[in-house]
């Protein structure tokens, strides 16, 4: 909750012509697809794998080889293993979608009677559907993935479903259950081959140092 106020306090205290607002699980599958396209990291019809922010000290527009350990070194954007964390393999790509902080996702798993379900996330109430993606109820499985959208990157990315390494290049695929209802995305700079832009897994919402998130700007033109 408080990555989402503050975020969506951008476009007041910056007089934003649009609106601010946490990435939610379809937009983080956009970016996802349009980097696993030709426009891109594929061509001639062969695709390569983002690579990841292994900087164990958090630093921004890093990047190296996907699948890397962690490493206190940067290789920053611009060199020839830091562009390969761009989702474009440029310097005019997404950074940081892969490795650095695990980041959190407006995707939330409904409770029982098919509401938004908070747990430990500091919501006092619900929110506006339009600012979160919302998933069937699970009471105990995290590997129940049919309940995945079409377009959000966690369900036509699976080689095999009901596997927690399921998904494209092995990433992790976890889905919210009980008390976990949130999504997060990416993984962490440690996560190394587990890690990457199509792996998904779950949260309670509460207080993580290792984590954070990004906005999305949405212009009113």
């Amino acid at each position: 909750s408080a990555f989402f106020n503050a975020i969506q306090n951008m476009s007041k205290t910056y007089s934003l012509n649009g609106d601010s607002h946490m990435i939610k699980n379809m937009e983080w599958g956009a970016v996802s697809y349009l980097s696993h396209s030709k426009y891109g990291t594929c061509t001639g019809g062969k695709c390569i794998e983002v690579g990841i922010n292994n900087n164990s000290n958090y630093i921004t527009g890093c990047g190296s080889i996907a699948g890397s350990g962690s490493s206190s070194t940067c290789n920053i954007y611009d060199t020839t293993n830091g562009i390969l964390a761009s989702t474009t393999q440029n310097i005019y790509g997404v950074y940081d979608m892969v490795g650095g902080s695990t980041e959190f996702i407006m995707g939330n798993m409904v409770n029982t009677n098919g509401n938004f379900y908070n747990s430990k996330d500091g919501f006092s109430e619900a929110l506006d559907l339009k600012y979160y993606d919302n998933y069937t109820y699970d009471s105990s499985s995290f590997i129940t993935h049919s309940r995945g959208k079409l377009g959000d990157a966690t369900k036509e990315t699976l080689k095999t479903f009901g596997n927690n390494y399921g998904g494209w290049y092995n990433n992790w695929a976890y889905f919210p259950c009980q008390n976990i209802p949130w999504f997060v995305r990416g993984g962490s700079y440690s996560h190394g081959l587990n890690t990457g832009l199509f792996r998904f897994d779950w949260s309670a919402g509460d207080s993580n140092v290792t984590a954070s998130t990004r906005a999305v700007l949405v212009s009113n033109k």
